[in-house]
């Protein structure tokens, strides 16, 4: 076949796919002010049964209400979309797809070394005035800034302690988001390492500093009326499960072979099986939920567990932390930010894994909340330790933590952006 036969046959190729993926234009991507994004493990609330991330839904919520328009995404590795997400998020994995093939067509056949970003496709028709999101790719940043248009990182969590990560840290500034939202003030002080390549802001929690339960008032009620049916007369422990010990640790090798069953500390089924003065609610991580079947071992031990009577994971793992933590009376987990969200309502933790000591980068976390006894800390095979703590603890809620005193929400400052 002659070099100018075989050159249409790939322009050709190149065609039929433009056509058959489609341009964003002829996707369900409407003008919007806003486009907001993050991946499943950012949405670790269920509300309704579907997935809800409270600190961007949140927001999403407030600026819906001011009568701005917002387009929700996901990334095209994500499978929580459409009717599993409380927003209904699209995503964007035709348009990844799409550019990847064109890329290499152009690249490997067309001498055409012009890299087509799938994102700067769906900014060209949604026109925001920001892309608002969790861990923010590369793709998503450089498009946004060859357009102008800022970018907003808004923390997954809370507490982040120095020296900050070091994918932070190394990133050239053209790869950085132009603002990262911190909602503690120990956040806000980690991420001004980074003051000569973004801005930081500090504002106030978007979730806990909303109307949102009120709003959903009669749902709340019935969810509450499920834990205290169930939990009446008795103590609370909340056992709060985390990936990464049961094999399942990645490049976080100092997870390993901390959990002898790769869940929790074997001796807590004795805690559970011999005081039944308190009811256990254990809440698996939302990748156990929603990988059940690589996990099937955790969910037969969580089984095993309900004969005592004493114990529920599945009302634990469906409701909301923010519902959850008004029954609680003591926190029990390995290392978790949902710490803090136990501490906005007095409720106190033990963590159980050696990086809470000190961590691989050196640093010390939820030292904040340890200092101001919150937390405490504990190796998961000090039986004695851990017994005592429970004891002592189960009476003794603390004064509600404050994360910050920002009066800035996070919707304010992004209608205000420029």
């Amino acid at each position: 076949m002659g070099e100018g036969r075989l050159f249409r046959k790939l322009q050709n190729l190149y065609k039929l796919l433009n056509e058959l993926f489609h341009s964003p234009k002829n996707e369900p991507y409407k003008k919007s002010d806003f486009i907001f994004i993050s991946h499943d493990v950012n949405k670790g609330d269920l509300f309704n049964g579907k997935a809800f991330c409270k600190i961007l839904d949140s927001v999403q919520l407030a600026l819906l209400e001011q009568g701005f328009k917002v387009l929700c995404l996901t990334f095209p590795d994500c499978n929580l979309i459409g009717d599993k997400t409380w927003n209904y998020v699209l995503s964007i994995k035709r348009e990844y797809i799409r550019s990847a093939i064109k890329n290499m067509i152009k690249r490997k056949f067309l001498a055409n070394n012009k890299f087509e970003n799938y994102f700067k496709l769906i900014l060209d028709v949604v026109q925001p005035r920001a892309v608002v999101g969790m861990n923010l790719n590369d793709d998503i940043i450089l498009a946004a800034r060859e357009l102008g248009i800022p970018t907003v990182e808004v923390l997954h969590g809370l507490g982040y302690v120095p020296p900050l990560q070091p994918e932070w840290r190394n990133k050239p500034v053209e790869k950085l988001p132009n603002f990262f939202v911190c909602l503690d003030q120990k956040s806000y002080e980690t991420f001004t390492q980074l003051n000569d390549k973004s801005k930081q802001v500090l504002c106030k929690h978007p979730y806990y500093n909303s109307n949102f339960e009120k709003r959903h008032l009669n749902e709340f009620s019935l969810i509450g009326l499920k834990i205290r049916d169930r939990t009446i007369g008795k103590k609370i422990i909340l056992l709060g499960l985390t990936w990464g010990y049961a094999g399942d640790h990645g490049p976080f090798v100092e997870f390993k072979d901390v959990l002898p069953n790769g869940f929790y500390p074997e001796f807590i089924e004795d805690l559970i099986q011999n005081d039944k003065s308190c009811f256990w609610l254990i809440r698996v991580h939302p990748i156990h939920l929603r990988k059940k079947e690589q996990y099937k071992n955790l969910f037969n031990k969580l089984d095993s567990l309900m004969k005592y009577g004493n114990v529920d994971w599945e009302i634990a793992s469906e409701s909301p932390l923010s519902l959850l933590f008004q029954f609680v009376d003591v926190h029990l987990c390995m290392a978790s930010m949902i710490s803090y969200d136990a501490a906005i309502f007095g409720v106190p933790t033990l963590f159980m894994c050696p990086i809470t000591f000190k961590d691989r980068l050196g640093n010390y976390p939820f030292k904040e909340l340890i200092d101001r006894g919150y937390a405490n800390v504990a190796l998961p095979n000090d039986t004695y330790y851990i017994t005592d703590w429970i004891s002592q603890n189960l009476s003794k809620k603390r004064e509600k933590f404050q994360l910050n005193d920002s009066c800035l929400s996070v919707s304010d400052f992004l209608t205000n952006i420029n």
